[in-house]
């Protein structure tokens, strides 16, 4: 089985002896640039991350990794021993969590059962600033606080987060969510879902490009969170 391992820290070339005693065939990398070049060459059936890479986010190197449709195993190394920051690294799509220092054995017991699940096809995490949208959970959250959407407030929203470069028309969002021979539920629907959206998680998150339709927005979010319809 081929690992990699994402750590500038003295010890990970023990942790990496130890890894390869047991057979793994162990990549290092001892930055998050490094480690993205890598996998991008090398196929890794688990990832062993370590979160304490100065200068560096290793949570949104995670993020982007699931978003993007990464399905290797990702088992996080990390000092911060929070279970704000645990539940985080695994709502972002990690599968396991070990607080360092961590003892060798352990982690190559972790890896075991990490490969002993069945792998699986990923669904994309989409992020925006502080806004999330997990497409498996199918659940959104801003600023960590769950936002109670509408199955097509859910689905408009997915489609703007997909395509965060361009506009899309209320035409085109009407065939991508309610399908291309549905097309007699008619715009003014978009239109209603859109404005109760905007109530719900901010009105600049959804921007109107006059002429051509609705983007995702860009600014900077606001610290209100999540807010009710009512």
């Amino acid at each position: 089985m081929h690992l990699l391992l994402v750590s500038d820290e003295a010890e990970a070339r023990s942790l990496l002896d130890s890894l390869s005693r047991d057979h793994y065939q162990v990549d290092h990398a001892s930055s998050y640039r490094d480690a993205t070049s890598l996998h991008c060459m090398m196929k890794h059936d688990v990832i062993l991350l370590d979160l304490d890479i100065s200068q560096s986010d290793g949570l949104a190197l995670l993020a982007s990794y699931r978003r993007d449709g990464g399905s290797a195993h990702v088992l996080i190394l990390a000092a911060r021993d929070a279970v704000s920051e645990r539940v985080k690294a695994l709502d972002l799509g990690a599968d396991d969590y070990m607080v360092k220092p961590v003892e060798h054995r352990e982690v190559s017991a972790r890896v075991r059962a990490l490969l002993r699940r069945r792998p699986q096809q990923r669904e994309p995490i989409l992020i925006n600033g502080d806004l999330l949208l997990d497409t498996a959970a199918h659940e959104v959250t801003l600023q960590s606080v769950t936002c109670k959407l509408l199955p097509r407030e859910f689905a408009i929203l997915r489609v703007l987060m997909a395509e965060p470069e361009r506009a899309l028309s209320k035409t085109e969002l009407l065939g991508k969510v309610y399908g291309w021979s549905n097309l007699a539920a008619g715009t003014n629907s978009i239109e209603v879902h859109i404005c109760s959206l905007r109530r719900k998680i901010g009105d600049h998150r959804i921007v109107t490009v006059r002429g051509v339709g609705y983007q995702i927005g860009t600014r900077p979010a606001d610290t209100r969170g999540c807010r009710s319809s009512h």
